[in-house]
């Protein structure tokens, strides 16, 4: 962990992690192993070049900051590793890798992010990817003691009616009240570029979640131009501001659950 020394007794702690995105715990190793399974060529030609192209400062915010040449932006380089994912053992193996991290750091449990916009535009199959996490998710629980519930997220730099049709193409995977709803996520939000895409866009999409019984939650980027606007919408005004004391309390309830009631702390992503 960049030379930190953890003590035995954080180490021990049990822990809980409330704000990670899966694809972007992408390893270059796991990375350079899914391109060759899949026989896709990386603009690296030997492993030393991938694990370089990481070691790099990169800019979260060109419309604020302009941009580095020759140097990818943060969403860029994001989106590049998601090229690997093709296949559902591809998504399986990506959450497992994460979720037995998490063993390995005591996390007990874990929300993840997700989205599957970002792999149905490359012609993945959304069952593909969905399946792919459910079975981790439902590994991960038995074999490791690592339990999750997953946040399926609206990519904000996309039309919103394209949102929409992916949230009804993850419905039935979705918890809540789907009848027939095969539990791996519990609560939609967004992800991706938030620059001059203010949560209220996706009020739609966030309605048809929570009549669905699925909680609503969204992280709106620091340094934007407009994050008090964001923040204020986030808060107050999606979905009528209904929702957020349950998410904040149902958040609070599966800590303790998760933790046997002893201690925890959060925000490890």
């Amino acid at each position: 962990m960049n030379g930190l020394e953890i003590t035995p007794f954080i180490a021990n702690l049990p822990k809980v992690e409330l704000h990670v995105h899966i694809e972007g715990t992408l390893t270059p190793s796991l990375r350079w192993d899914l391109a060759h399974r899949n026989n896709i060529t990386l603009p690296y030609a030997t492993f030393a070049e991938l694990q370089a192209s990481y070691a790099v400062t990169l800019n979260h915010r060109p419309e604020l900051n302009g941009r580095q040449p020759g140097i990818p932006t943060f969403l860029e380089a994001y989106f590049a590793g998601c090229e690997v994912l093709r296949t559902e053992t591809d998504f399986y193996d990506l959450a497992m890798a994460y979720l037995r991290r998490c063993a390995a750091m005591n996390v007990r449990y874990t929300e993840p992010f997700f989205d599957i916009q970002a792999h149905t535009r490359r012609g993945v199959p959304t069952a593909a990817v969905l399946d792919g996490y459910l079975r981790a998710k439902h590994d991960a629980a038995a074999q490791l003691g690592v339990h999750s519930r997953w946040i399926l997220c609206f990519l904000r730099d996309e039309p919103v009616d394209q949102g929409l049709d992916a949230y009804r193409e993850a419905r039935p995977w979705a918890a809540g009240n789907v009848d027939g709803g095969k539990g791996l996520f519990h609560a939609v939000g967004l992800a991706s570029n938030a620059y001059e895409r203010p949560p209220m866009l996706f009020e739609e999409g966030f309605t048809l979640a929570h009549a669905d019984g699925l909680h609503v939650t969204m992280h709106c980027d620091f340094g934007q131009k407009d994050t008090r606007e964001h923040v204020t919408e986030a808060i107050f005004e999606v979905c009528g501001g209904r929702g957020r004391k349950g998410l904040i309390m149902g958040w609070m309830r599966r800590i303790l659950r998760s933790c046997g009631g002893g201690w925890w702390i959060g925000g490890l992503g």
